[in-house]
């Protein structure tokens, strides 16, 4: 659901229309009064009797009258009614009932994917591909590293995916809102014509797989960076491991290449087949439990942060030799972390959220004291926190609760007694899941709860004026400035990540499997 926001065009197109109706009923009226007139204007003789006009002329001229004068009160009335309903230019947003199907409207996405699974996978990464940034021309690719939950802790796997030959979405163009502003037609115009060649169809993505067993549910996952296919996994026995996969991920990302590496020496590539996958793993002593708080650095290569159910934070680094990994404990939450972020710009500054409520910042190099920042961001449980990642930006934090609460923090001003965030939202009715800000747009960033992705624009004010000629909605249905997308038909939602080369892309994952979409309005937000 795209929500559009020219209210001030569209007040002054409608204010044009209504001048422009007036002015032709003025210029009818003055054609009909000069008609009266000619008919009125006869040359009188005096030596005869004046006749005057007949009661069914009098008639009709009244008549005319008349239907002139209410078809302008209609004409005005219509134009009333046109701007009290378009004042915001936005929809009203209904909440589904319980029980109620939704109905996919095709016109809301530029594209839209679904891939379904045989087990849940509820943790997932984008891998950065060969192909380059910045692609926006059909068909897409892209590559993703995810955990399944197998009924059976046998059956578990960590599962590398491609997903070739991703189409935009067909839909009847003839559908489309023909009353949208002009402005917008020639953006659409535009588009036909740098999109011109690119394939428009309904068919399914071509997908490839590598798969690599792993004993127990994956609680969550993520890949290095500096190298894609090195990836960590949180699992339900309450150890950390980490996988070494890039030939996996050298087959799906250049087959070619791989197999021109395996005919070059094809002993040493069956003894890198047959090699052991995972290469690190916790012990009990550094974690006692299970947890869902993993993060590797963006700055350093092979710096792992991980957060148990019990409070613990470790952060793991390569000793000397490199074929080893020494652990720095971080102890002060006194319950579960849930979420951990390291900092965009200081490599050794690591926030951490939990159960708790709190939100803390670490230095990992200070082994004494590590903890230089606290603060309460919420009552209740904060599930997820998010680093602006934009140059400008990286003052900004964002944190998720149990609530269906998301907030925004300037890290500048939560060094005071009572820190307060700089703004809130309370639109989500259910858990906040997942919160990430996009890397190309500061001000953008998309949120997940059980039922529903919502996509903010950070950067738009609120319109008081606007705000008054909305109808009469629901507190908890009005539409927030804002929000510019929601996306449904989710269930249980888990996490949601920006493709960084793939401008508008998202990636979602819940109990039935991936959705990939890019809304209609994508250009408009990453501008």
């Amino acid at each position: 659901m795209p929500a559009k926001r020219k209210a001030s065009e569209g007040k002054r197109k409608i204010k044009s229309q209504k001048r422009t109706r007036e002015q032709c009923v003025e210029e009818e009226d003055m054609e009909e009064e000069y008609l009266d007139s000619e008919e009125e204007l006869v040359f009188e003789d005096p030596d005869t009797d004046v006749e005057y006009d007949s009661e069914e002329e009098e008639a009709e001229r009244q008549a005319r009258r008349e239907r002139r004068a209410k078809r302008l009160e209609e004409e005005e009335a219509m134009m009333e009614q046109q701007a009290t309903s378009s004042a915001s230019n936005r929809p009203i947003f209904l909440r589904p009932k319980e029980g109620e199907k939704l109905i996919l409207d095709r016109r809301a996405y530029d594209m839209r994917h679904v891939l379904n699974v045989e087990w849940p996978c509820m943790s997932f990464d984008i891998l950065v591909d060969t192909q380059g940034f910045n692609r926006t021309k059909y068909p897409l690719a892209c590559m993703i590293v995810t955990g399944s939950q197998a009924e059976n802790p046998r059956d578990c796997q960590v599962i590398m995916k491609k997903i070739n030959h991703m189409c935009r979405t067909r839909h009847d163009k003839d559908d489309d809102d023909s009353s949208s502003d002009e402005d917008d037609d020639e953006e659409d115009l535009l588009s036909e014509e740098e999109d011109d060649g690119e394939e428009d169809d309904d068919e399914d993505p071509v997908i490839f797989t590598k798969e690599c067993s792993h004993h127990g549910a994956v609680q969550r996952v993520r890949a290095m960076q500096q190298q894609p296919g090195i990836v960590a996994c949180w699992g339900e026995d309450g150890n950390v491991r980490a996988y070494d996969l890039r030939d996996y991920y050298k087959q799906l990302a250049d087959p070619k290449g791989f197999i021109m590496d395996q005919a070059k020496d094809p002993k040493a590539a069956a003894a890198k087949q047959a090699k052991k996958k995972h290469f690190f793993e916790t012990t009990q002593a550094q974690h006692a439990c299970d947890g869902f708080a993993l993060q590797w650095s963006p700055k350093v290569e092979g710096l792992l942060a991980s957060g148990d159910c019990n409070g613990k934070i470790n952060v793991f680094k390569r000793d000397s030799t490199g074929t080893s990994y020494v652990a720095t404990p971080l102890t002060g939450h006194t319950e579960s972390v849930e979420d951990l972020q390291w900092s965009p710009q200081q490599e050794n500054v690591l926030a951490s959220c939990g159960v708790d409520g709190t939100v803390r910042l670490w230095d990992i190099r200070d082994t004494n004291a590590p903890e230089k920042l606290k603060w309460q961001a919420d009552v209740v449980d904060i599930n997820v926190i998010s680093w602006n990642t934009c140059n400008d930006a990286r003052q900004f934090m964002a944190t998720g609760s149990d609530s269906g609460v998301f907030k925004l923090w300037d890290l500048r001003m939560v060094k005071r007694a009572d820190p307060t965030p700089i703004s809130e939202f309370s639109f989500h009715q259910s858990p906040i899941t997942s919160i990430e800000w996009s890397a190309i747009n500061s001000s953008l960033i998309a949120v997940a709860s059980g039922d529903m992705v919502t996509l903010w624009d950070l950067s738009v004010e609120r319109d008081e004026e606007e705000q008054d000629d909305q109808p009469c909605q629901p507190e908890d249905d009005k539409v927030p400035p804002q929000l510019m997308f929601v996306h449904q038909g989710v269930e249980e939602a888990k996490e949601i990540h920006w493709h960084p080369q793939l401008p508008g892309m998202l990636i979602v994952t819940d109990l039935n499997g991936f959705q990939f979409f890019k809304p209609v309005n994508w250009k408009s937000l990453i501008k």
